[in-house]
């Protein structure tokens, strides 16, 4: 196969975004573990800033109130002000959005 070829046939980035979203919102509602949590908040936030479509999902899917549970679960380290940082872009994002 050619560079071309394999090129032709491998999904775009925009056709990987639902099924990251998805996963990520599985892990935000099943997993506990700080990187796991902090892989899928940054998968979430690069999604919701660049689909309306990811934003829909993560509102259909009540994932608001997780993402606010995990505010209120931080605490001053530095780690938790990046996932906290990265928490309000996603909410942020969201509300850019005024049908959702």
């Amino acid at each position: 196969d050619t560079e071309a070829t394999k090129c032709a046939t491998r999904p775009s980035r925009r056709e990987f975004m639902p099924s990251r979203t998805a996963a990520a919102l599985h892990t935000l509602s099943h997993r506990t573990h700080p990187s796991d949590l902090s892989d899928a908040i940054r998968v979430l936030e690069v999604s919701t800033r660049k689909s309306y479509s990811s934003c829909k999902t993560i509102t259909n899917a009540n994932a608001q109130s997780v993402l606010f549970d995990l505010i209120g679960s931080c605490n001053r380290s530095a780690p938790h002000m990046i996932l906290l940082q990265d928490i309000l872009r996603i909410l942020s994002n969201i509300s850019f959005h005024k049908s959702l």
